[in-house]
């Protein structure tokens, strides 16, 4: 008799909401990079 079991596939992906999240916190950090990147531009060519 063995006692190895079988990894089920949920443990080796993530969940889906932790893909939701990191996808949003990417998004809202290029947002943010955006941001910063627009009001550089507005203080330099004012």
């Amino acid at each position: 008799m063995t006692t190895h079991m079988a990894h089920s596939a949920t443990e080796i992906t993530p969940h889906p909401v932790e893909r939701i999240v990191t996808a949003v916190l990417s998004l809202a950090a290029l947002v943010g990079f955006g941001w910063v990147g627009s009001m550089v531009y507005t203080a330099l060519s004012g």
